[in-house]
């Protein structure tokens, strides 16, 4: 605990811990003898071997996971990581969180740690985090079972649990069997109540679903979810199958959860309690080897007792945690601990301007341990992007970085379709006359100038139907030319009022070749996540200034979404005139922020010729239905 606290808030080194005093009685009794006086032995710092697992050929199944010029390096890095404590930081799109599943999976599988608990600043990030840890693990023990003979132990693949109120959970399981369907909207919303934040994927009642032989969790078409029991997956789940099938007790329960009977039978037959159900979801928490929730979940009595036995902790997006989530998920006792995250991308949510320490508060988890000086992997390869779309980030926020492309970044490649059909869409078809072309062997980001676009503002909000249907529309004509999948492509709108009003049209039918699209979101929602082609939609002017798009940290996370595409829509005069020959001089800014960031990524565009202009048709009449409803959205 000495050390623990000395890391955290000593503030004075570990000098004291590591060179003890010598007993001063001890010392005075042996003054004049020198030659008895035993000199103080330093004490070694703790260090934890990540890679201590017993199956080899786990371990080489393992360390595969990076790729081959990082294998080495990384290998390295997890057998000797001093205090327990591993960083991990890296750009977007560089495999930080593929990474951090690797060290996750390798405290699943170490005899001395065994079970982990893991945390992150946003539902969104802890969400997608568990989704890539457990498609990781299943692919690590498929590996490594490959090469397995018949008389050996097969490895179990990491049971993992996207932990959420229990409930919550108890009220999704009850309405799954109710209308015999499984997904994320198992958890019913008022109309007038905010958006649930319950996902189905790898929660409790995704695997008890499964564990039953549910037909409705078979038939669910939610991303990431889990539809069969695989023979590799945890052992526990396959002793709570027998033991309820056994059950004659359960046998009604069963029937309902399989598709045998309906919810009406069900209930005449004899309906198991609700508390039974919460049990069972409780004993699928407790005996997961990884669960991972919000800090906030995480005090809940269940959460917090299995936080309280794990022997190693994991944080996803730690450059966007507080310090003060972090040590009320990782505790006082110096458990191993693995972060991952980038300090360049958003910071974590302050809210209290008139505080004197808000500095510090917004100093993340990863911040500080980097600042501290604590040795850092670090990632440089270029892994989700084609040639080209990283240079913008690059050349705006990563200047000090070295980073390559990485081997499946050349254009050609199946997964860059999109980018190379909107790119010919855009030149060819289109024929906008201001832009040119990406250059050879590249795909560049493009800009859509919306000149004149009503942007109201209240206080320090944006609303713009004018940006947002221009950029709809010219969305609905790029699919409706190209046939190409609207579900690949996904829109950010910093300004919550966009995203509800493109959200509102977008399920009004206003434009039926986007019906597959995923709604929008803001940038602090959709951090962690990517799409192939990627949209965002400032929903500022040069009248009302950048705002809080001028941060460099969010703007950052905006132009680091995308795969093979990237469309960014908004009035290009909103940090000044860009020819001025003293080069920065802005309109006007209601936003503490320094929009030189913003400035430069304008300049980038005209100099690359990268932009064209279009209006929505319809504007005026947008403008006037919604403006003075502004201040609802």
């Amino acid at each position: 605990m000495r050390i623990h606290r000395d890391l955290v808030c000593g503030g004075i080194g570990l000098y004291d811990i590591l060179v003890p005093r010598p007993d001063m009685k001890i010392v005075s009794q042996m003054i004049g003898q020198p030659k008895n006086l035993e000199i103080c032995q330093i004490r070694s710092v703790p260090a934890v071997n990540f890679l201590d697992i017993p199956d080899k050929t786990l371990v080489d199944a393992l360390v595969l996971e990076a790729i081959p010029e990082d294998v080495e390096r990384y290998q390295t890095y997890l057998r000797h990581r001093p205090f327990g404590l591993g960083l991990i930081a890296a750009p977007g799109g560089t495999g930080k969180t593929t990474a951090l599943c690797e060290a996750t999976l390798s405290m699943v599988f170490n005899k001395s740690i065994r079970k982990v608990f893991g945390s992150g600043p946003t539902h969104v990030a802890i969400s997608n985090f568990a989704e890539r840890l457990y498609c990781r693990g299943a692919v690590v023990v498929s590996r490594c079972n490959a090469k397995k003979k018949g008389t050996e132990t097969r490895v179990r693949r990491p049971f993992v649990v996207r932990g959420q109120r229990l409930d919550r959970e108890v009220e999704a399981f009850l309405n799954v069997l109710k209308y015999s369907s499984a997904g994320d909207s198992a958890i019913a919303c008022l109309p007038w109540t905010p958006a649930s934040s319950w996902t189905y994927a790898l929660s409790p009642v995704n695997w008890l679903l499964v564990a039953i032989g549910s037909d409705a969790a078979k038939r669910s078409t939610t991303k990431h979810a889990v539809l069969n029991l695989h023979p590799d997956d945890s052992q526990f789940l396959h002793d709570l199958r027998n033991e309820i099938g056994q059950d004659k007790s359960w046998s009604g329960f069963c029937q309902v959860v399989r598709g045998e009977i309906n919810w009406h039978q069900y209930k005449l037959g004899g309906a198991i309690d609700d508390d039974e159900i919460e049990k069972l979801l409780i004993r699928i928490i407790r005996n997961a080897d990884v669960v991972l929730a919000t800090p906030g979940t995480a005090i809940y009595p269940t959460y917090s007792q299995v936080k309280l036995e794990a022997r190693g902790i994991v944080i996803d997006e730690a450059g966007c945690m507080n310090r003060a989530d972090l040590y009320s998920i990782w505790g006082n006792t110096l458990r191993p601990l693995f972060m991952a995250g980038d300090i360049m991308q958003l910071r974590p949510a302050f809210f209290e301007r008139r505080n004197q320490l808000k500095a510090d508060a917004q100093m993340s988890a990863l911040e500080f341990f980097q600042g501290a000086g604590f040795p850092v992997y670090r990632l440089r390869t270029q892994l989700r992007m084609c040639n080209g779309m990283f240079d913008l980030a690059r050349n705006l926020v990563y200047k000090d970085v070295e980073m390559k492309y990485g081997p499946f970044s050349s254009i050609d490649q199946p997964q860059h379709a999109i980018g190379r059909a909107f790119e010919d869409w855009l030149v060819n078809t289109c024929n906008f006359p201001d832009l040119k072309p990406s250059q050879a062997g590249a795909l560049e980001p493009v800009w859509m100038h919306t000149p004149g676009a009503y942007v109201g503002q209240a206080s320090t909000s944006r609303f713009s139907p004018s940006q947002v249907d221009a950029a709809l529309e010219l969305l609905a004509d790029f699919v409706k030319d190209t046939r190409v999948d609207a579900s690949n492509i996904v829109i950010i709108a910093p300004y919550k009022p966009n995203v509800n009003y493109g959200n509102q049209q977008l399920a009004d039918g206003c434009y039926p070749a986007l019906t597959k699209m995923s709604p929008l979101l803001t940038a602090d929602s959709f951090q962690g996540r990517e799409g192939q082609m990627a949209v965002v939609i400032f929903g500022t002017s040069r009248e009302t200034g950048p705002g809080f798009t001028s941060d460099e940290n969010r703007l950052n996370v905006m132009i680091t979404r995308q795969q093979s595409a990237l469309l960014l829509v908004g009035d290009m005069g909103v940090t000044g005139l860009l020819n001025d020959p003293k080069d920065f001089r802005p309109y006007k800014s209601a936003s503490s922020f320094n929009a030189k960031v913003l400035h430069e990524l304008l300049k980038i565009m005209i100099k690359r010729s990268r932009y064209f202009k279009k209006e929505a048709s319809g504007r005026d009449m947008a403008d006037k239905r919604f403006a003075a409803d502004f201040d609802w959205f």
